[in-house]
C-alpha cells in the first residue's frame, strides 16, 4: 500500500531538502513517510512534533526509548528507539504526556516507524517534575521533614547487604549508603534494582562495589520502624566515582573462542593500550548456555603490561544474539574480576565479532577445538575433547577409531569407560558396543581396543561412542562359546548369583513364544521371550535387548525361529513402592544379554556349507542364495 504525505507537508519537504533543514512533521505525517522496504532509512532528517504515549526504558542517563502521537492518550505512531535526552534534561526521564520534538531519519524496522538515537527537545512537561538530585544527608532531612518524594540520592555504598544467593531469589539488593561529606549519615537502599529499574538475575549483575559512589532512583524515602532512614525501592542510575581500589576498562575490543576446558574471552583494553590483554577463561563448555552470567573458573588468568597474573576471584557476564542457523555473536560482555587487592571491571557494552562466516565455529583465534577427519585413529583424550566441542545431544559427521585401554568395564559387558593409559580413569565412554572382536576373546578392565564410530556429546556432560565395533588389542579375556537349548540355557542361569553374567557366550537356537518388547529404531534391538517347543507362549527365558537392525526385526513374530547370542543371567529386582503408592514385587527373570539376535537359517553354520552367502530382495522378500540354492528368512529352501 503506497504511503501518501499531506500537500503541505510535501511543499515543506521540497523545500527544506534544498536548505538541508529537518523537515517538521506531525507524527502520522512522520509514519506515512516511513521507507515501505523493511529497515529501509529515509534520506531526509525530519523533526516530529508530538506527545509521550508510552515509556518503554531508560537505556542511560542521556537516552530513553519511548512511542509519540499527535495528540495525548496511548496511542502507538512513532517510536523513539534510544534518543538523546536535552542538555539539562539528563536526569529527568520522559513522562506519558511530555509534549517534544524528536528530530532525525525515519526507519521502517519490520513495519514499524522509528527514529533511532533522535534527539529530543521539550517543548512543555505534563506536570511540574521535582527530581532533585540529593545528598544522603539531605534525603535525611526530607523524612525528618515527611516530605518523601521521589528523587535522585547519591552516596558513597559501605555495605552490600543482600546474600549472593538471595540476589537471583529476590531480583533486588539492599545496601548501606553514606553522605559524600559526612560519613556519619547512613541511609539503606531498601529492595532496590539494577540500571533501567530491570532485576538482578545474579550477584553478578550489580553496577557497583563497595567504596563506589553511586546516584540512585529513589521511588520514595521512609522512616522504617522508626529508627531506620530508607529509600524506600528505586533502582541503579550511574555511577559517579568508582572505589580507588577498581580499575575500569572504559571500553575494549576482543574475540572468543572454545577450548576443551571452557571458552576463553581475549579482550583487548582501551585507553590507547592495546598491547594489553585481559584472558578470561568461563566455566562452561556448553555453547547454548554460554549466554548469562558465570563465576571466573579455578585458573583464570590476566595478562597486563605483559605480566601473566591468576584471577584470585570475579564474574563475567556474556551476551549472544543468533546471526544464522548454526552461528552466534557476542553483542555485550560485562566483567568484573579482582587480582590480589585491586578490582578490574569492564561495565560498558564491548561489541565483537567471534563468528567464523564459512563455519559454525564461534573460533577466530588461539586453537581451535580438535576435530578429527573421516576414518583418523584418535586417542582417548582427542575422542573427548572432540565430543564436548560438539553442542549437546548432537553426533560428530565422521567416523573414527578411538584408542585406548579399558578402566570401568560395567556389569552388562557391552558399556565402559576408556583412557589413553590403564588405571582407573574415566576420559571416554563406549556404550552399549554392538560387536567385538576377535571371536572368542572378552572385554576386561586393562584390555587395549579400538572402538569405532561416531563420537556424541551426550547432554553436555558425557562424551561416548554408542553402538560401535570394538577390535580387542591385547588383554582381553578368554571366551568360549557354548551351544544350549533354551531348558540347558534356563538351568546355567538358575546356577547363577543374583545379577550376575556369565563370561561365556551362549549361542541359544529356539523358537519366539513372544515379543517382551518391540524393537527399538534408536537402539537397534529387540527383547523377545524363546522357547524349545514350536507354537509354545510360554515366558519362562528372555532374550534381553538382543541386537538386530530393522529388517530383520520385522521377521521377528511369535513363532519364527532365532538363534541368540550372548551372555546368561540371572536378573534380581527386590520389591518396590512407586511414588503412587503401588507395589511391585520382586522378581526373578533368566535371560541372555548382550548378545545378537538372528533368524535361523541366516547364518553360515546353519546352512552347512563353507561358501559365503548372498542376501537379496525378490518382490518385497529377503533371500539368500548359497551354491546356488535360494533359503528364506527361516532357512527353508525357497521355490
Amino acid at each position: 500500500m503506497k504511503k501518501f504525505l499531506s500537500l503541505a507537508a510535501m511543499l515543506v519537504a521540497v523545500a527544506s531538502i534544498y536548505a538541508q533543514d529537518p523537515i517538521p512533521v506531525t507524527c502520522a505525517e512522520a509514519k506515512a513517510a516511513m521507507p515501505e522496504t523493511s529497515n529501509g532509512v529515509t534520506n531526509e532528517t525530519y523533526v516530529v512534533t508530538g506527545y509521550i504515549t508510552n515509556t518503554n526504558e531508560v537505556i542511560s542517563r542521556e537516552q530513553q526509548t519511548f512511542w509519540m502521537d499527535d495528540e495525548p492518550g496511548t496511542k502507538k505512531t512513532i517510536q523513539g528507539y534510544w534518543c538523546n535526552l536535552p542538555e539539562g534534561e539528563k536526569d529527568i526521564p520522559l513522562k506519558v504526556g511530555d509534549k517534544i520534538t524528536l528530530t532525525g531519519k525515519i526507519m521502517n524496522y519490520s513495519g514499524t516507524a522509528e527514529i533511532k538515537n533522535g534527539n529530543v527537545a521539550i517543548i512543555e512537561r505534563a506536570a511540574v517534575v521535582t527530581l532533585d538530585t540529593i545528598s544522603v544527608s539531605d534525603a535525611i532531612k526530607r523524612i525528618k521533614e515527611n516530605n518523601l518524594g521521589p528523587c535522585y540520592v547519591k552516596g558513597k555504598v559501605v555495605e552490600i547487604l543482600t546474600k549472593d544467593a538471595d540476589v537471583a531469589k529476590y531480583g533486588n539488593i539492599n545496601y548501606w549508603m553514606v553522605d559524600l561529606e559526612n560519613a556519619n549519615d547512613s541511609i539503606e537502599g531498601y529492595k532496590m534494582y539494577g540500571a533501567n529499574n530491570k532485576k538482578y538475575s545474579s550477584s553478578a549483575d550489580v553496577e557497583f562495589f563497595a567504596g563506589d559512589e553511586i546516584l540512585v532512583y529513589a521511588t520514595a524515602l521512609k522512616l522504617y520502624n522508626n529508627k531506620v532512614y530508607e529509600i524506600d525501592g528505586g533502582y541503579y542510575f550511574r555511577t559517579l566515582k568508582s572505589n580507588t581500589s577498581v580499575i575500569d576498562l572504559d571500553w575494549a575490543t576482543g574475540t572468543a573462542y572454545r577450548e576443551s576446558t571452557g571458552w576463553t574471552l581475549e579482550i583487548a583494553k582501551g585507553n590507547n593500550d592495546q598491547n594489553n590483554l585481559v584472558n578470561l577463561k568461563i566455566n562452561s563448555t556448553k555453547k547454548d548456555a554460554i549466554a548469562g552470567s558465570y563465576p571466573l573458573a579455578a585458573g583464570s588468568e590476566i595478562v597486563l603490561n605483559g605480566t601473566k597474573t591468576a584471577i584470585t576471584a570475579g564474574n563475567v557476564k556474556v551476551t549472544f544474539k543468533e546471526i544464522g542457523v548454526n552461528s552466534l555473536n557476542i553483542y555485550d560482555v560485562q566483567a568484573t574480576f579482582t587480582v590480589g587487592e585491586k578490582v578490574y571491571r569492564i561495565m560498558n557494552d564491548v561489541e565483537f565479532y567471534a563468528v567464523d562466516e564459512n563455519s559454525d565455529e564461534i573460533a577466530l583465534v588461539g586453537d581451535r577445538p580438535f576435530k578429527p577427519t573421516e576414518g583418523q585413529e584418535i586417542t582417548c583424550a582427542q575422542a573427548r575433547e572432540y565430543a564436548l566441542s560438539l553442542a549437546s545431544g548432537t553426533t560428530g559427521d565422521v567416523k573414527v577409531t578411538v584408542v585406548g585401554y579399558v578402566t570401568d568395564l560395567y556389569s552388562n559387558g557391552v558399556t565402559f569407560w576408556m583412557d589413553d593409559q590403564q588405571g582407573s580413569a574415566k576420559t571416554f565412554q563406549a556404550y552399549m558396543v554392538k560387536t567385538v572382536q576377535p571371536a572368542g576373546v572378552g572385554l576386561k578392565n586393562g584390555a587395549k581396543v579400538k572402538v569405532t564410530g561416531y563420537v556424541t556429546n551426550y547432554k553436555g556432560t558425557t562424551p561416548e561412542l554408542m553402538d560401535g565395533a570394538v577390535e580387542i588389542l591385547s588383554g582381553g579375556e578368554e571366551v568360549k562359546t557354548i551351544k544350549a537349548t533354551v531348558a540347558e540355557a534356563i538351568t546355567a542361569a538358575e546356577a547363577l548369583a543374583n545379577n550376575a553374567v556369565t563370561t561365556d557366550l551362549y549361542e541359544i537356537t529356539a523358537f519366539i513364544a513372544d515379543v517382551a518388547y518391540a524393537y527399538s529404531a534408536d537402539y537397534g534391538n529387540i527383547s523377545l521371550w524363546l522357547t524349545d517347543t514350536e507354537g509354545s507362549s510360554e515366558q519362562v527365558f528372555q532374550a534381553y535387548r538382543a541386537k538386530c537392525d530393522a529388517s530383520i526385526a520385522e521377521q521377528l513374530v511369535a513363532g519364527a525361529k532365532v538363534v541368540i547370542t550372548g551372555n546368561l543371567k540371572k536378573q534380581y529386582d527386590a520389591e518396590k513402592t512407586e511414588e503412587d503408592g503401588t507395589v511391585k514385587p520382586e522378581r526373578t527373570i533368566l535371560e541372555i544379554v548382550n548378545g545378537k539376535v538372528v533368524l535361523y537359517g541366516t547364518g553360515v553354520d546353519n546352512i552347512n556349507t563353507d561358501v559365503q552367502a548372498v542376501k537379496f530382495i525378490e518382490n518385497g522378500q529377503i533371500y539368500i542364495l548359497r551354491n546356488g540354492v535360494r533359503y528364506n528368512l527361516q532357512g527353508q529352501v525357497a521355490e
